[in-house]
């Protein structure tokens, strides 16, 4: 059951949700960074020293489709700009970032030449002062994928590829005979299952309530010390005493916590450090104290049971809603 919290917007008075749920997991940078960093080539997982561009398109084509082939659960990764030498150790090369202003536009070529639908996206990662460009390859249920036309004659129609351990192989025929056979044995008609929101029926679209984000303790910590920045530094300009900063301080934050005398820079560096310092606090307002969970019903009216099936929510990113994929930690002390 995802947790979600809606924030308040200027013209939303309640957020739509219709099983493609809009939200933004703030796990997935860190996830990518990880895998970027720590995890070895392999199946899943794919390694270049440079990026595709526009002479490198034969190869991300082949690499996609062997990606999307591949034998693995769950998204598949290649990761550009990180060198691997012989012993395995990685070196961030980087990538331009003219490379994800969409020339050539990486996603328009995978619908144009590969077909099924592949669902795929490509993202800056800072590692450092550098970028690395990361693909995500998910919700690939419908293998075999190859080419749906010619790109050149290295690279044809009807062409496939499956990743094996950290190479791309080609598929002739048996194998992808051997794909088709799995695909029908395994699959049940879509048009057995239904999938809403419980209630008297199942209903395909869901309203949830907005939430005034200005509760969130990042964000009233962020006040507080806007106005203790403020007080400074017009205490500075007109060359007044801190006696203002020191009133103003101990109404906002109270007589418990003493007063201390720092400058305008360092109040400064705090204040873009508010939110990293209460994120823990934010993902207890948002995901244990105002959720709003979702609980998604899925009716087989078929005969067939349903056996090792998976559901896939997909949720475009939305900086107005936040998605939980798991419960924040316990709060200590």
């Amino acid at each position: 059951m995802p947790h979600v919290a809606g924030a308040g917007c200027q013209n939303w008075d309640r957020v739509p949700a219709i099983l493609t749920i809009i939200g933004q997991n703030r796990g997935l940078m860190k996830n990518l960074i990880k895998i970027a960093t720590s995890a070895p080539p392999d199946t899943d997982v794919q390694f270049r020293r440079d990026p595709y561009g526009k002479r490198g398109i034969r190869q991300f084509l082949r690499d996609v489709i062997a990606m999307a082939n591949a034998s693995v659960d769950g998204p598949r990764y290649i990761v550009t700009g990180i060198e691997i030498d012989s012993t395995g150790k990685k070196k961030v090369r980087g990538v331009r970032d003219d490379d994800f202003s969409g020339k050539p536009s990486y996603q328009a070529l995978v619908a144009e030449y590969v077909e099924p639908p592949i669902r795929i996206r490509y993202q800056p990662v800072p590692i450092g002062e550098k970028k690395v460009g990361v693909f995500e390859i998910s919700d690939c249920q419908d293998r075999p994928y190859m080419m749906r036309s010619d790109l050149s004659e290295k690279l044809r129609r009807g062409d496939a590829y499956a990743r094996i351990k950290d190479f791309p192989v080609k598929l002739g025929r048996r194998q992808l005979q051997d794909m088709f056979e799995r695909k029908f044995r395994d699959s049940v008609s879509a048009e057995s299952v239904e999938i809403g929101f419980p209630g008297d029926i199942i209903h395909k679209e869901l309203e949830i309530q907005t939430l005034d984000l200005s509760g969130m303790p990042s964000a009233i910590a962020s006040r507080k010390l806007k106005e203790l920045i403020d007080i400074q530094e017009m205490s500075r300009n007109t060359g007044s005493t801190t006696v203002m900063a020191r009133l103003t301080h101990a109404r906002l934050f109270g007589s418990d916590q003493p007063y201390e005398n720092r400058s305008y820079d360092e109040l400064m560096h705090e204040m873009a450090q508010i939110e990293m310092r209460h994120a823990m606090e934010d993902e207890h307002f948002l995901f244990e104290r105002n959720p709003q969970k979702l609980q998604i019903c899925i009716l087989n009216q078929g005969g067939d049971p349903i056996e090792d099936a998976a559901l896939t929510i997909v949720m475009p990113n939305h900086n107005e809603i936040y998605v939980a994929d798991k419960l924040p930690p316990i709060l200590r002390n």
